[in-house]
């Protein structure tokens, strides 16, 4: 996908009263294709989220084509567009991004570009940012989740074909297992990398998976 076809969006972030910060999470369209990442991986891993309902995780073409990796290899999970989320809402979950509190870092340079950021100030271990899409068929008062889930609108935009594109965010609680979890794949990362860690500004890493109703999620995860 050439980047003069993209039509950017949204940027968003987590930061706390200290100054600490998640990364700048990206959120952009191509004509009714929604594309979605995070500030290290960018020119490198995305989400595409096509119209067709065919969507998948891979590295870009760019990225691929510098290192002679044929374009059909580039992906590296693929799925179908989940359900709705109820029968009849017209409404799809689609991704799911989780920055716990304990992954926030005080950054050496500012972030000149415009951000959408969101104050950290719950006692709760995290923050779960929310896509949905809805199509235009959806009755919607307000926005997905506000008062079922008690989510807090970031942005939204609607596409050419009349689908809105919701991101919002709730704040959560995390086990101790989960978090034991976190703690212990960001040693296992640090131990195999330590040095090239060491000399990365802001050092990152994403965990992804699967939820039962078929959505994708993102944990971030801080490397220092």
């Amino acid at each position: 996908m050439s980047k003069k076809n993209e039509l950017f969006i949204s940027r968003f972030g987590i930061y706390d009263d200290t100054g600490a910060q998640s990364s700048i999470w990206r959120l952009w369209i191509s004509k009714n294709d929604v594309y979605f990442t995070t500030r290290p991986l960018s020119g490198i891993l995305k989400m595409s989220l096509h119209e067709s309902g065919h969507w998948h995780f891979s590295f870009s073409s760019e990225y691929t084509a510098k290192r002679d990796v044929p374009n059909q290899a580039r992906h590296l999970e693929k799925w179908n567009r989940p359900e709705e989320i109820n029968t009849g809402t017209d409404i799809t979950l689609a991704l799911r991004v989780i920055v716990p509190k304990s992954e926030l870092r005080k950054l050496k340079k500012e972030f000149k570009k415009e951000v959408n950021w969101i104050l950290y100030n719950t006692d709760k271990s995290a923050i779960e940012i929310t896509i949905f899409l809805s199509k235009l068929e959806a009755k919607i008062s307000e926005w997905p989740g506000k008062k079922s889930m008690n989510t807090f609108l970031i942005d939204k935009f609607t596409l050419p074909n009349g689908e809105t594109v919701w991101i919002v965010y709730m704040y959560i609680s995390l086990s101790n297992e989960y978090r034991q979890g976190l703690e212990k794949y960001r040693n296992d990362i640090l131990l195999k990398g330590a040095e090239k860690i060491k000399n990365t500004e802001n050092p990152r890493a994403i965990l992804i998976g699967s939820e039962p109703d078929g959505s994708r999620k993102f944990v971030e995860v801080a490397l220092n």
